[in-house]
C-alpha cells in the first residue's frame, strides 16, 4: 500500500494552515448567530435562515457554503440547508454542545489576543495584555458583556 500519495504536501500543509483562521471564524460567527439552533430539523432555506437569525440571507448563504465545506451543515438540495453531526453539536440544546466553547473562543478576548500573538513570542508577555496590560480578569472586568456567553441565547 503507497501511503506517500496522500500524505499532504508542504504547499498544502502551508496553505491549510495559512487560511484555517478563515473556517474558524466562520464557526465563531455561526456559533454567536445560532444558526445551528435555528436550523429546524427539516432543511430550510438560506432565507429562513437568515431571518431566524436577524442576518442578512447572502452573507448567511456564504457563511453556510464556507462551513459546508468543512463539513458543518450540508445541502440537503440546492438552497436548503441541513445539519450534519457536526453541526448537531453547534446547538444549545445538544448533550455535548460546543457552542459556547466556539462563542468564546471567537470572542474579543481570544481572538483580539491571538492578533497580538507575534508580541507575545518576542516578549513572553500574555497576548490579553495589548488589549488590557493588568490581564484578562482586568478586561473581563471592564467589558462585562464579554465576560458571559452572550447576550443571544
Amino acid at each position: 500500500m503507497n501511503t506517500t500519495a496522500s500524505a499532504p504536501t508542504g504547499p498544502n500543509i502551508l496553505f491549510a494552515l495559512s487560511s484555517a483562521h478563515v473556517g474558524a471564524r466562520a464557526l465563531h460567527i455561526a456559533a454567536e448567530l445560532g444558526i445551528a439552533d435555528a436550523l429546524a430539523e427539516k432543511p430550510m432555506t438560506t432565507e429562513e435562515l437568515a431571518t431566524a437569525v436577524g442576518a442578512d440571507p447572502d452573507a448567511v448563504g456564504r457563511l453556510l457554503r464556507l462551513l459546508e465545506g468543512h463539513g458543518v451543515f450540508t445541502s440537503a438540495r440546492v438552497g436548503r440547508s441541513r445539519h450534519t453531526p457536526a453541526s448537531r453539536l453547534l446547538r444549545s440544546d445538544a448533550p455535548m454542545s460546543l457552542r459556547a466553547f466556539a462563542r468564546m473562543l471567537g470572542g474579543p478576548a481570544i481572538w483580539e489576543s491571538l492578533a497580538s500573538l507575534e508580541h507575545t513570542v518576542r516578549t513572553g508577555q500574555a497576548g490579553i495584555c495589548a488589549l488590557d496590560p493588568h490581564g484578562l480578569f482586568s478586561y473581563l472586568q471592564q467589558h462585562p458583556t464579554n465576560s458571559r456567553s452572550s447576550t443571544r441565547p
